[in-house]
């Protein structure tokens, strides 16, 4: 009963199979490459 969960891009997804709640999907963009290059620049930006 397992199925595929499809995303695209920096998209991610997770499944949990809850006895209360039955099957949730909690989905959300990720880090990607002008996400990741903008937290990079910011810890850059703080060193001393």
């Amino acid at each position: 009963e397992n199925g595929t969960l499809a995303v695209s891009g920096t998209q991610n997804i997770v499944q949990i199979e809850t006895s209360h709640a039955g099957r949730l999907n909690i989905f959300g963009r990720g880090a990607g490459g002008p996400e990741t290059a903008s937290a990079v620049l910011g810890d850059v930006g703080r060193l001393e």
